[in-house]
């Protein structure tokens, strides 16, 4: 259970992208005081009007401010603003609300309020190579940590019994570029029932995404070059690889975001006067055509010559110049494009530069050393600092990118007491080491009762049930059912329920089982059953109706003489013989008012013209033949994409098919029950005129 430390509440209409929550970009992102993480809706979607956010208290005042990913090429325009008992607020969104803090608003205080997106446009500058997500990064709500809560079991633990606390943080692959930690740290709070004394084993790794001058701390050298952004979780494509003297090393720009990268350099006092660019050129990479230099005051642009066929280009500088540092800004590439493997996209291919060469650059970074320390920044527990020793083997390991586990500086157990505990560590991207798992363990050994293998369970299953039959559990133990956490799911011994099912084994229902010495039975049952059963039999039910409808439609059909067959050569008189106005119109406000409730508002903006046209006909039943052709135009285009374009990246719905087949359903259900009957006689239709007056 996941819960903000301050009370505050938050919630939002969607997140992440159309078919994943992605969890990172959940609501409570918007509100832990943290820019460099978001609340974000609709990535690779239509733009996300309408979607919104709402929290349960104010202090008079927001600062919205929009998510810092430069490469988002969507953000929001214009927001409304409503709180209970005061009138919506209409707010249109400026510069200010791109960079911190933030666009200031005025709102009413201690009350919720719903931000709702009313408009969203470009986004100047953005590369990214799809639809961006919109959200905030910030809201001016102030720190809100969203804390994890270890769920609690009343199980009386003997106090013999080994307990062991194991605490693992939620993350990506730092080199998924399209995906960011859910969990920047650990935050947890747990309850213990007794006092115990624990020994702390905590496992490490270098954060591959942090800066260049951070990194260069854990690798144990001077920070020399950098650069301001390279390619997403590689600490080897950093800045200072370009300026290494080592031609196999290279810095590595982002994909799709060469352009604007920048190098900063050290200079040695020399002055610069040449500078030559060693560059990657091979099918996996972009070439740089131009750059911007500054040394000191001076700024200029200069063009980058073909390189050689050793990637070599020597550039023509202006005048002899003097400085500190050396900024070299990527401002031209001749682009190199690749197909994105997860949207399907066309993406630019990244640059490399293995070597910047001049006298007045200075050399490699020097390397500091590493010595024992007792690092007391990592991790605390109920707010103390937790202090652990890090070895230099574990330094050096860690600067080799490797998973290291450590303990604390004393031998002493750390000692936590019955009640609730809260542990924090260290944002590895600020740290540049990731705390990624906590194991709490009182290292009691443990005894003969409780020695033994977990009990035996033996399964019999039907199709709504299960009986679990376990062996002797001495001290208790958990009954995972390893079938998918689903509330829907009862246990019950000899007729006693266990009560919630928890959530146990990663995603699985558990339910405690008391201490016993002989083998027990549980029943399980799927309650949902019942309603499942009900429905089928609705369906059953629908379907003989729809039988009998059809016999008796032909039969009606058979009684029709050949005269007024061959008067209507192309359609069944029951589906196209003209109706009232009135039962028309009916029929035309049904489609549009079902397709608007069971589909969707831009759908029913075509319903609406559907319904014209029946209104204008007197047929209803022509609902039911458009329909017919939506889903030959369905199918048709369906195919043709198919045997085109191959299979479409994402998911299915990603053809945008769904809304105009759902209302095709919607064309069929008017037809059905406003056509039936609603046409006139053989007999009025041969001796009425055109008018309403024959009825329906």
């Amino acid at each position: 259970i996941s819960t903000l430390d301050t009370g505050l509440i938050v919630k939002a209409s969607g997140y992440g992208e159309t078919f994943a929550y992605r969890p990172e970009h959940r609501p409570a992102m918007a509100v832990d005081g943290d820019p460099l993480t978001a609340w974000i809706v609709g990535d690779r979607d239509k733009p996300p009007v309408g979607h919104f956010l709402t929290v349960s208290a104010t202090e008079g005042q927001l600062q919205l401010l929009q998510p810092q990913n430069t490469t988002a090429n969507r953000m929001i325009t214009s927001v409304r603003i409503s709180a209970a008992g005061h009138a919506d607020a209409d707010i249109a969104l400026d510069e200010t609300s791109m960079s911190a803090p933030g666009q200031t608003v005025a709102v009413p205080t201690h009350t919720s309020l719903t931000i709702t997106i009313t408009g969203v446009g470009d986004r100047p500058g953005g590369t990214d190579t799809g639809d961006s997500g919109v959200g905030f990064a910030e809201i001016g709500l102030g720190e809100n940590t969203e804390i994890v809560r270890v769920p609690v079991t009343e199980v009386a633990v003997a106090s013999d019994a080994p307990l062991a606390v194991v605490l693992t943080r939620l993350r990506v692959d730092p080199r998924n570029r399209w995906r960011s930690d859910p969990e920047p740290s650990l935050e947890r709070e747990f309850t213990l029932m007794s006092a115990h004394d624990f020994g702390v084993t905590v496992t490490l790794h270098r954060n591959d995404r942090a800066s260049d001058a951070v990194l260069a701390e854990v690798d144990g050298i001077v920070p020399g070059a950098t650069a301001n952004r390279r390619l997403a979780g590689v600490p080897a494509a950093a800045g200072r690889f370009a300026v290494d003297g080592d031609g196999a090393t290279a810095w590595t720009s982002p994909f799709g975001q060469a352009e604007s990268s920048t190098l900063t350099i050290p200079l040695n006092g020399e002055p610069l006067t040449e500078l030559t660019m060693d560059q990657i050129v091979d099918s996996r990479h972009s070439i740089i055509t131009a750059v911007q230099l500054t040394v000191g005051p001076e700024t200029f642009d200069v063009a980058v010559p073909t390189p050689d066929l050793d990637g070599s280009s020597v550039l023509a500088l202006p005048e002899s110049l003097s400085g500190d540092t050396l900024t070299v800004t990527i401002t031209e590439i001749l682009p190199a494009e690749t197909i994105d493997r997860r949207f399907a996209e066309p993406t630019i291919l990244p640059v490399a530069i293995s070597e910047l060469t001049a006298d007045a650059i200075e050399g490699p970074a020097a390397q500091v050393g590493f010595v024992d320390r007792c690092d007391v920044t990592l991790l605390t527990i109920d707010g103390q600092p937790v202090p652990l020793l890090v070895s230099v083997a574990d330094q050096r390991a860690i600067a080799r990118g490797e998973t290291v586990r450590v303990s604390t500086c004393s031998s002493a157990p750390l000692s936590l007491g019955n009640g609730v505990h809260r542990l924090t560590s260290a944002a590895g991207l600020l740290a540049g080491i990731d705390v990624n798992q906590v194991v709490l363990d009182d290292g009691v050994a443990a005894n003969a009762a409780t020695a033994t293998a977990p009990p035996m369970v033996t399964v019999e299953r039907t199709r709504t049930t299960r009986r679990a039959t376990v062996g002797a559990c001495p001290i208790g133990c958990w009954l995972i059912f390893g079938e998918g956490l689903n509330n829907g799911w009862s246990a019950s011994i000899d007729g006693q329920s266990l009560g919630k099912p928890q959530q146990v084994a990663g995603g699985f229902n558990g339910w405690w089982i008391e201490p016993s010495q002989s083998a027990t039975v549980v029943e399980l049952e799927w309650q949902q059953q019942t309603g499942v059963t009900y429905a089928l039999f609705a369906s059953a039910v629908a379907v003989l109706a729809s039988i009998a409808l059809a016999i008796g439609s032909r039969r009606k059909r058979a009684a029709v003489s050949d005269a007024t067959l061959a008067s209507l050569p192309c359609f069944d008189h029951a589906l196209w013989g003209q109706t009232s106005r009135r039962r028309a119109t009916a029929a035309g406000v049904a489609l549009v008012s079902l397709t608007a409730v069971v589909v969707s508002l831009e759908m029913a903006a075509l319903a609406v013209v559907v319904a014209a046209v029946l209104i204008w006909l007197r047929r209803p039943g022509a609902a039911g033949i458009g329909a017919l052709i939506m889903i030959a135009g369905i199918g048709a285009a369906s195919t043709g994409r198919k045997l085109l374009g191959g299979t479409e990246a994402g998911a299915p719905g990603r053809a945008r098919l769904h809304g105009p087949g759902m209302l095709l359903i919607a064309m069929l259900v008017i037809a059905v029950l406003f056509e039936r009957n609603g046409h006139r006689s053989t007999e009025q239709a041969s001796t009425a005129g055109d008018g309403d007056q024959s009825g329906s």
